[in-house]
């Protein structure tokens, strides 16, 4: 104990929280996924996104679809953590001499503070095909952003008729023009 307390200000300085552990020490932990927005193409991989979620919780694991680079929009990673509020942080990283801000943001699957790993029943294998889906998406939500789809295209298909029929009339008036101008031509030289 003389020798921690002789480097208290080192650990200080490399712990943000520290203490003796003790056998009634045991800390809570709860599973949760975090997506991970703006990490660079160059530096996608699971060493730089384990540096990314070290202040938020200790790393667990990549999903296979972010270890395997099969959508880059996000990285999508579980995490145990002690903090029971939705996870919503921005991290500033160097990467190659610049700075760059990773946007951390919990999935909002489940209930503020409950164990996503209480969920996670499935098979590996299962739970390795449904890791590429966008997972907890409101019905509702799909059924207007359809509607919206659907009202927007319609509106541009009767825009592109309405610009063929006008095209169309314009031909006909330069046709018309030109049948005049002919007959005014004929007449000239009869």
């Amino acid at each position: 104990m003389s020798i921690v307390d002789s480097a208290k200000e080192f650990f200080q300085f490399v712990f943000s929280n520290w203490l003796r552990w003790g056998m009634n020490v045991m800390p809570y932990h709860r599973g949760a996924w975090v997506r991970l927005y703006g990490v660079p193409l160059h530096a996608w991989n699971v060493e730089f996104i384990k540096l990314c979620v070290l202040d938020c919780g200790r790393f667990l694991r990549v999903d296979s679809c972010s270890a395997d680079k099969d959508r880059l929009d996000f990285a999508r990673v579980l995490i145990a953590t002690p903090v029971l509020d939705i996870i919503q942080r921005v991290e500033t990283v160097l990467v190659d001499g610049i700075l760059v801000e990773i946007k951390i943001v919990e999935e909002w699957g489940y209930a503020m503070g409950e164990d996503t790993c209480l969920f996670e029943d499935k098979s590996e294998s299962e739970a390795a095909s449904s890791d590429c889906e966008e997972g907890f998406a409101d019905l509702e939500v799909r059924r207007n952003v359809d509607m919206l789809v659907d009202t927007i295209a319609d509106g541009l298909e009767e825009a592109g008729n309405a610009d063929i029929q006008g095209k169309r009339d314009v031909e006909r008036s330069v046709k018309t023009g030109d049948n005049l101008s002919s007959e005014r031509k004929n007449e000239e030289e009869e």
